[in-house]
């Protein structure tokens, strides 16, 4: 049984190294501005954190550059700390945000060690690395996707390229195009960006599907990161859902509503006591310059300020202490938890703000909450949790969430959702955009002047995903129309400072001019063109298609019609009855309802200069009670009131070019020349990491080998001159790798490797001979019993069952493998000998090879035989019939003539005397019958037992 098992267990890991190597796995990545939490799903493996180089469950959003080597989480926090101007953190901060936005501004001043240079094309923020070389924030971010990229292909074993991205709710059309281009630049394909409170939310609604119902339940997400603050007011509740046909309660996440504060943070507070300390430092008075002069010493206080502020959320007062914070000059300084909250009192007045304002939004007070949970770091400061109990009236606050992870691993399981590989239950997801969109353009009136139009598109909090299409009725040449954010009402200044300019697109539709000459024609009515517009559920904002739309009038006589046409036409008309169609009639009705079918899929138009294709494609119009259908009332067939004209929608694509206003637009040739430089540091990086891998096994090897010289297995495997010329090699190679080792390639450590290796080649075999050989004679001997106890219970088989012709095994095959077995036997004891009398450093007698093959050839054999017992189908002898008996015992007369001939002959006389003598025969024959039919019944029933005794022996004979 347990070989059985283990080839099972071989299979299934045979089958799931196939299976893997498609790469079916997903992955999720919670990119938020100081940590990257990075979660997979993977067959066997649901939603689960993948761990780091370090072992860690969360990565440092940091990424250091110095001396061609590029780092990333906490060996690049300690680059930070050392060398600033290396190492950018807080990317998402300035991500998709202009030179010279009120975003970068605030980063210059925080971080006044980085030199921030404009790209002149695109109009966004770069970091200027050296004279020559430069950084733009999106390069920056897609290395550090790339390495949670890796992190997941580690932890999966295997290669993923499909995720889905979290972002914050606040984030516009620019940032999130932003992250979606550094994914691709690394070719990452982004299955869909969530709002990290609706990720919070997915995972929370998850694990609780239990307790959901028709009734919705309000919970709030609050959400203070490092460098902003969200509070996401979520719904959960059961909903009717059709799936395969079948009916069925789903349960259902509605985002209500998102209040935030976009520079509210720790990092904030971290700054603030950071400066603090400095000021403390200063006023000690151990140096005459300032402590603010010297970048290094200002990220080594940010860095203690972090930790002290983590540790006064627990304690009133902690000791903050640096050595060697300027060179030979330590520091200490004591600080309080109200030492701190008095820093950041301003900043605490503004943490009601984001609930209020989701609240409101929502139409909902704090009472119509029923849990309160907290998300992120900043709620750990008490004085964070004591207002937010204040703001939604609670005692108590939630915590059944992981702060830390929640988002990741709802975003994994979204992710799952959109992956075809993988079959989950269905969670329904109605997330929101939080900003409104308008589209604006300028037409010409009946007058000559130009008017100039705004319409609504989205309005604000729209639900996403969600398609529309908007009609513009007066254009019959090609146009344009603006794209941008609408009413900022709802928003504080600074929410509306930080988002930048409104400005969104500019869109221009072509070849519109050339349509409407090309349809000018009485037969056409021009209906406009028609943009259809897409909010994916990502909250990226994009245009599908524009097309122009034209009615083609069909009169019931037509001009253009051949005679043939009309002739048969007519026939159909005089022959078929009133409630009939005709052939053209049939093609209107046709083209009507593909009309009718395509118009139901657009949305809403929003202003009424809208004109939906269809409305005006209908045929039917109302009189009354009564309706027309093709011009004639239903009821009233014989009508002769002139038919109303048909009605064939025509759609004719058009041309859309798309100019973005926010961010410029990478060009191709740019794009490519970022990925090649980005593929390049790839290949650097892991050309290095191979040549310390090589370098750093070269280094194992000579250390462990240096131990084991002196080990007493290696010592009584081994001569003294073996030793003497093993360990002089590894002293020299050891030399050689610290005085000259450095600077050279890859091969070489192989090379050297492999030189060491072959030298102790000998005495590393004996040690694992001398190790391994009794484990391997312990299962041969195993094997030889086994076979010994199968012998003796497959002799009973070698003869047939009763009433069977053929048996199982044959005796010369028992035989054969009973010679074998004592054969192998009788050579496995002479070998054991033989090996005793043989010196350990000498060449060995017996060999584990020896050995694993005799033990194959007999496992082979036993293999063979069981085989034949599994496929063993027993053969029955014939049992003759009674009737046949009589026919052999009697079938001659007294004259010894056959006695089937004597009866022919006494039929043939008593036909000739015009009797019968069968019917003297009848009832002797009918009982001869009847005991033979209840004779042969017997025998089948005798054979049917003797067959199921044989099958119940043969279920054991098996080994």
């Amino acid at each position: 049984m347990a070989a059985v098992a283990n080839l099972f267990f071989l299979a299934l890991v045979a089958a799931s190294a196939i299976f893997l190597a498609d790469g079916v796995a997903v992955m999720s990545i919670d990119f938020s501005s100081e940590f990257i939490k990075v979660a997979i799903v993977k067959p066997g493996v649901p939603m689960e954190i993948a761990l780091n180089k370090e072992s860690r469950r969360k990565t440092a959003s940091i990424i250091s550059m110095r001396d061609g080597e590029r780092l990333f989480g906490g060996p690049a926090m300690n680059v930070g700390v050392r060398f600033p101007k290396f190492a950018f953190r807080f990317l998402l901060h300035i991500l998709g945000e202009k030179f010279d936005s009120s975003a970068v501004e605030q980063y210059r001043q925080r971080f006044p060690h980085h030199t921030l240079v404009k790209d002149e094309v695109r109009g966004t923020v770069c970091f200027q690395y050296s004279e020559e070389e430069k950084y733009c924030v999106e390069e920056l971010v897609a290395m550090m996707l790339n390495n949670s990229r890796e992190t997941a292909e580690k932890f999966a074993e295997q290669s993923i390229n499909a995720a889905v991205i979290t972002v914050p709710a606040f984030f516009s059309q620019a940032q999130r195009r932003a992250m979606i281009y550094s994914a691709e630049l690394v070719g990452i394909n982004v299955k869909q960006l969530m709002n990290s409170g609706t990720a919070v939310g997915l995972n929370y609604g998850v694990f609780r599907q239990s307790t959901f119902n028709t009734t919705e339940q309000n919970i709030m997400f609050f959400d203070m990161g490092s460098t902003s603050t969200i509070a996401t007011i979520v719904s959960y509740q059961t909903v009717k859902s059709k799936e395969l046909g079948i009916m069925e309660n789903v349960p259902q996440l509605t985002v209500k509503s998102v209040g935030f504060d976009r520079t509210l943070g720790g990092l904030e507070m971290d700054m603030r006591l950071r400066d603090h300390l400095a000021d403390v430092f200063d006023s000690q008075k151990k140096s005459p310059d300032s402590v603010r002069k010297s970048p290094r010493a200002m990220a080594k206080l940010l860095k203690e300020a972090n930790r002290v502020k983590q540790v006064l959320s627990a304690n009133n007062d902690h000791m903050a202490q640096i050595e060697g914070l300027l060179p030979d000059i330590d520091f200490r300084a004591k600080v309080t938890r109200e030492e701190l909250e008095e820093m950041c009192a301003d900043m605490f007045d503004r943490v009601q703000a984001p609930i209020k304002q989701a609240l409101k939004a929502a139409e909902m007070d704090a009472s119509d909450l029923q849990q309160v949970i907290i998300v992120g770091g900043g709620p750990r400061v008490p004085k964070v949790q004591q207002l937010l109990m204040e703001a939604t009236k609670k005692t108590e606050l939630g915590k059944s969430v992981n702060s830390d992870e929640a988002a990741a691993l709802g975003a994994s399981y979204a992710a799952a959702g959109l992956s075809k590989a993988f079959r989950i239950k269905k969670f329904k997801i109605k997330d929101l955009s939080f900003y409104p969109f308008e589209v604006a353009y300028d037409r010409e009136t009946e007058t000559g002047e130009m008017k100039h139009v705004e319409r609504g598109l989205y309005s604000n909090e729209n639900q996403a995903p969600q398609k529309k299409a908007m009609s513009f009725s007066q254009f019959k040449e090609d146009f344009k129309f603006s794209l941008s954010h609408g009413d900022m009402s709802h928003l504080t200044e600074p929410q509306v400072s930080l988002l930048g300019t409104k400005a969104i697109l500019s869109v221009s539709v072509g070849n519109v001019t050339n349509t409407f000459k090309k349809y000018k024609s009485n037969k056409y009515d021009a209906k406009g063109v028609k943009v259809h517009f897409n909010l994916d559920a990502g909250s990226v904002l994009g245009i599908d298609t524009a097309e122009a739309i034209f009615h083609l009038l069909e009169n019931e006589t037509k001009d253009e019609a051949s005679t043939l046409s009309n002739l048969v036409d007519g026939i159909s008309n005089f022959f078929s009855t009133s409630g009939e169609k005709t052939t053209a009639e049939k093609a209107g009705d046709k083209a009507e309802e593909d009309d009718a079918a395509k118009s139901s899929s657009d949305k809403q138009s929003t202003s009424s200069d809208d004109v939906n294709a269809a409305n005006t494609s209908s045929n039917a119009s109302a009189t009354g009670n009564d309706t027309l259908v093709n011009g004639t009332k239903s009821g009233d067939a014989n009508s002769t009131k002139p038919k109303v004209p048909q009605q064939q929608v025509i759609r004719v694509p058009l041309k859309v070019f798309i100019e973005r206003l926010d961010i410029v637009e990478p060009t191709e040739e740019t794009t490519n020349a970022t990925k090649k430089r980005l593929q390049d540091m790839a290949d650097r990086d892991l050309a290095k990491a191979l040549l310390e891998a090589s370098k750093n096994t070269l280094e194992a090897y000579i250390f462990d080998m240096q131990d084991k010289m002196y080990a007493d297995a290696y010592v009584e495997a081994s001569e003294e001159e073996e030793r003497t010329n093993v360990t002089t090699a590894l002293t020299a190679a050891s030399d050689w790798l610290y005085e000259q080792g450095d600077g050279v390639t890859r091969e070489v450590y192989d090379e050297k490797l492999a030189e060491l290796k072959a030298l102790a080649k000998d005495i590393a075999w004996r040690v694992w001979e001398h190790e391994e050989r009794p484990t391997m004679i312990k299962k041969l001997r195993s094997t030889l019993n086994a076979s010994r106890y199968f012998i003796n219970d497959t002799w009973n088989y070698t003869k047939p069952e009763p009433g069977y012709t053929n048996s199982i095994y044959t005796a010369a095959e028992i035989t054969a493998f009973e010679k074998l077995v004592n054969e192998t036997e009788t050579w496995l004891n002479e070998s054991v000998a033989k090996q005793a009398t043989t010196k350990k450093s000498k060449t060995p007698a017996l060999t584990v090879r020896d050995v694993a093959e005799k033990g194959a050839a007999v496992s082979e054999e036993v293999s063979t035989l069981n085989g034949k017992a599994k496929y063993y189908i027993p053969v029955k002898k014939k049992i003759p019939t009674k009737t046949a008996k009589n026919d052999t015992s009697g079938n001659s007369t007294a004259d010894g003539e056959p006695k089937a001939d004597s009866d022919a002959k006494a039929g043939s006389e008593s036909k000739s005397d015009g009797t019968t003598a069968s019917d003297d025969k009848t009832s002797s024959k009918s009982k001869t019958e009847k005991s033979t039919d209840e004779k042969a019944d017997g025998a089948e029933k005798k054979s049917g037992d003797s067959e199921k005794s044989s099958s119940d022996k043969h279920e054991h004979k098996e080994l």
